[in-house]
């Protein structure tokens, strides 16, 4: 199977799945590249889980934002002097800031324990941008200056809150008790926020969302594009979610799409 007739078959099956989430699919599908689909890679994947394997890696759903607007923001907040902190925690006084010198500034500033992942993502992001693994302290000023909100779709941002209330309601799990079981006081920016790398992998944990609706969830709950997403007003918003296609019909979950795709593979 082509990428255009793999493309085809997804779209049939789950008419929300977008561009980037069926190259990810077709991409973890196509063992070795080959630039087709056989039926026996399919067999091996969906045997496997594929949405228990694209939520392993943080990375599929973290980005660089997300680990840094919380920083920025206590920082502007907070009037705090960047090239003083800077300082402070460029250790060897190389001036330059590797991504551990960063994470260990996350975690002292804002008690936010980085994974080592996260810590790889951040070299990675450096690179991109610097070929190297450490910033300058203009660099650094820049990367925090940097961060806006970025635009969503409501109405998907609406679907996808509506699946996760019917999750949660199969769960017997309030959508309060999702967050703050992963916002620790340590994490709370006031008394009823939590940080957006924070409400990412709760919200990931329930596996049934796909990262591109996790995305744009977290961009439309990020109302300021702070960094930070209001634990009160997601409750609110998962508690008048409805399915958008009722009328339609049910609603495919993304799970539904994969075992109806294996059942299509083995007929």
């Amino acid at each position: 199977m082509s990428s255009h007739e793999f493309t085809k078959l997804v779209k049939s099956l789950y008419d929300r799945a977008v561009a980037i989430e069926i190259a990810h699919i077709y991409r973890h599908v196509d063992k070795g590249n080959k630039g087709y689909v056989t039926r026996q890679d399919w067999v091996h994947v969906i045997s496997s889980d594929i949405r228990e394997t694209s939520y392993q890696s943080w990375g599929n759903i973290l980005s660089i934002e997300d680990i840094v607007k919380p920083l920025a923001t206590r920082i502007r907040k907070q009037n705090v002097a960047v090239s003083g902190l800077f300082d402070k925690y460029d250790k060897n006084r190389n001036n330059r800031l590797s991504a551990e010198e960063l994470a260990g500034a996350l975690l002292n500033e804002y008690q936010i324990k980085l994974q080592e992942e996260e810590i790889m993502m951040i070299k990675d992001h450096f690179k991109a941008k610097t070929r190297s693994t450490e910033i300058s302290k203009t660099a650094f000023i820049e990367l925090l200056q940097a961060q806006k909100k970025d635009p969503s779709d409501a109405s998907e941002a609406m679907q996808t809150l509506f699946d996760i209330k019917m999750h949660l309601q199969n769960q017997r799990t309030s959508a309060k008790e999702l967050l703050t079981k992963k916002a620790t006081p340590a994490h709370f920016d006031a008394a009823d926020t939590i940080t957006t790398r924070k409400f990412k992998i709760a919200i990931a944990e329930l596996k049934c969302v796909s990262p591109y609706s996790l995305n744009n969830l977290t961009k439309h709950m990020d109302s300021d594009g702070d960094g930070f997403i209001s634990i009160a007003a997601f409750v609110s918003d998962i508690s008048t979610a409805f399915d958008r296609n009722s009328t339609h019909g049910k609603t495919k979950s993304s799970g539904a799409m994969g075992a109806t795709m294996q059942s299509k593979w083995t007929k």
